[in-house]
């Protein structure tokens, strides 16, 4: 229904679901430069700390939405968001089926008449209206809700957004249930839990097998009614912790309440208590989305006296670690069991220009990219070769992680390069000992990292030193201020970890540039250990701990043997475990390493092998 202002039920709402043209912000995305709504953000994080979620349905490209709700720092706000340029009403319920919800519980907020009609003439339980008209009574109305600083209902939902992606890898629901490791207890302590319970009793409608409605008072006499057999169920699999999701009340092996949060639709989670307790009489009331048997026990799930014995499990999905950087610590990161924390950043080959991007992991692009406009943003992907669209997209900044770990290394090895015209933009390409002002090194690099021909080259050579002059390596005061400044903007909260440098000299012939990198590592190293030394939350990962000597080198002193990175892993986890997330991770064994270093070496001999009995018989037969 078209829901007006007087008719608005905050309490019901468990869901907004966001157009973006023209509603979320004014302006059309697809056709150039949008602001953001003020009062929408404010509706977005507001609802977000009083337990309602939120979700997108937009005619939009995906990866324009992501960019442009990154840059302003609440994509992670939003869960199971559909971006596409389909028609929105199948779209918009399919939110509505995969979240588990009913849509009497929805609000859909868009600025098109025929959206709205479309979507409330094919439900009329679901709430719809357009922004402009439903803020304000929206925005008073939250205040009669609880606050939850902790996000809980927001994270609960990122995790079944998760599992249902995980889904669709699966083409048997048996086997994703049971991959899922679903563990269920049953708490007995109901007084403790109360205002859950009532807020169950309450609001539950698709899984209440017995739907008797209680007030407050009726519930804390059923709950200290010692002729009651009264308990909760709580639920978590390797997606999320669902918290309390269900409730029932026995007494003479007769439920007069069994009911269960929609969230677990689909988990059998009903079916599993039921057979717990011994299939006991019910009388079913209503609609139910499922139904209960008489036998049978789900096998995918498993009970549990706490959850301490899998919390470990838990803790690790839970906990948020960015990796960020270039290959040295990229490497790290295939040594790690528990990696479903991870997000990595690392330098990569642009889908569209072809070459290698590594310079948006220099700490001041990260801070360039919070200050420059969309527009000034896309001029430096157009114009310089080495800045593509996916340049400036980080999520360092969004204060979702419990752990940062960075290498510094690209600050201490970029060169910087100033725009001419506007000083304030400084870009970090290759490194610093050559100046890509000097056509014969632009030519070089160029060739050497594209596929592009003589004339492209020159022509992006031609711009570059008409805008761009070379300033050199970064400061040592620089580099340092961009440090305090990170230290700074990160949540107290996040551990701060940098990645330095290795200081063994290079016994080989050095790569062009790297003469004496080692000494420079050895000054950028003493920096870092003043600057951990004056700032709280800040670890060093001394990759010289990792390191033998020069034989653990590869080709340079940046890029090292694979039992390095399996010892960086190994004092990542050590650095976790100080401070007190043991095992967090779960570092793959030394032999795990080494067995595939075996391995990769036999199949090597094994191909040489292959070539030169080729050879062999070629030069046999020819005879």
């Amino acid at each position: 229904m078209i829901v007006l202002p007087s008719q608005l039920d905050i309490s019901s709402i468990k869901l907004i679901i966001w157009d973006l043209d023209n509603t979320f912000w004014s302006g059309v995305l697809s056709e150039g430069e949008v602001v953001a709504n003020p009062q929408a953000v404010a509706l977005l994080k507001e609802s977000s700390r009083r337990g309602i979620v939120n979700s997108i349905c937009s005619k939009n490209d995906y990866s324009e939405v992501e960019a442009k709700l990154r840059e302003l720092g609440i994509w992670d706000l939003f869960v199971f968001p559909s971006i596409d340029w389909t028609p929105k009403r199948d779209r918009l319920f399919g939110i509505i089926h995969n979240m588990g919800l009913r849509p009497a519980n929805v609000l859909f907020l868009d600025d098109e008449p025929y959206n709205l009609a479309a979507v409330s003439s094919y439900d009329q339980t679901i709430m719809c209206s357009s922004f402009d008209d439903l803020s304000s009574a929206v925005l008073g109305s939250l205040e009669s809700l609880p606050v939850d600083d902790s996000y809980k209902r927001l994270i609960q939902y990122r995790g079944l957004q998760k599992k249902n992606d995980a889904r669709h890898s699966y083409n048997d629901d048996h086997d994703f249930l049971k991959s899922s490791k679903i563990h269920v207890r049953i708490g007995k302590d109901c007084v403790r839990f109360n205002g859950r319970i009532k807020e169950l009793i309450i609001r539950t409608n698709q899984l209440n097998f017995t739907k008797k409605r209680l007030n407050s008072d009726q519930v804390d006499l059923l709950l200290n009614d010692s002729g009651y057999d009264c308990g909760y169920i709580e639920v978590r699999d390797k997606f999320c912790d669902y918290g309390i999701v269900g409730f029932y009340a026995l007494r003479n092996n007769s439920l007069e309440h069994f009911l269960f949060s929609c969230r677990t639709i689909g988990m059998g989670i009903e079916q599993f208590v039921y057979s717990t307790l011994g299939y006991p009489q019910i009388d079913i009331s209503g609609e139910v989305v499922t139904t209960l048997s008489q036998e049978g026990r789900p096998d995918w799930i498993q009970m549990v006296e706490s959850f301490e014995e899998n919390s470990q499990e838990n803790k690790a999905e839970s906990f948020k670690i960015l990796l960020k950087g270039p290959c040295d610590v990229s490497q790290i990161l295939p040594f790690f069991k528990n990696s479903s924390g991870i997000r990595s950043e690392f330098s990569y080959v642009s889908r569209t220009k072809h070459t290698y991007i590594e310079s948006q992991n220099h700490l001041s692009q990260i801070f360039l990219s919070q200050q420059l406009s969309q527009e000034q943003k896309d001029e430096l992907a157009e114009t310089l070769p080495f800045i593509d669209p996916d340049y400036f997209h980080t999520d360092i900044l969004s204060g979702n992680y419990d752990y940062v770990i960075i290498s510094v290394l690209p600050d201490y090895g970029l060169g910087l390069y100033r725009n001419k015209h506007h000083h304030e933009i400084t870009v970090p390409f290759n490194q610093y000992t050559f100046d890509y002002t000097k056509k014969d090194n632009w030519i070089e690099i160029m060739n050497q990292q594209s596929d592009w021909n003589e004339s492209a080259i020159v022509g992006s050579y031609d711009f570059f030193v008409d805008n761009y002059e070379f300033i050199g390596r970064e400061s040592d005061e620089s580099f340092i201020r961009s440090l305090t400044q990170l230290r700074d903007i990160l949540p107290h909260k996040t551990r701060l970890v940098l990645v330095n440098g290795a200081e063994y000299r290079f016994n080989g012939i050095p790569k062009p540039g790297y003469e004496d990198r080692e000494v420079l590592h050895k000054h950028l190293n003493e920096l870092l250990v003043n600057f951990s030394h004056s700032h709280d939350n800040i670890f060093i990962l001394d990759v010289n701990s990792c390191i033998n000597g020069p034989e653990d080198y590869l080709d340079t002193l940046n890029h090292y043997k694979r039992i390095v990175y399996y010892r960086m892993a190994h004092a990542i986890q050590e650095i976790l475990d100080r401070d007190g997330s043991n095992g967090i991770l779960n570092v793959r064994k030394p032999s795990a390493v080494i067995h595939d270093s075996i391995r990769s070496r036999y199949s090597k001999l094994k191909g040489h092998a292959y070539k030169l009995y080729s050879k062999v018989k070629n030069l046999s037969t020819k005879k």
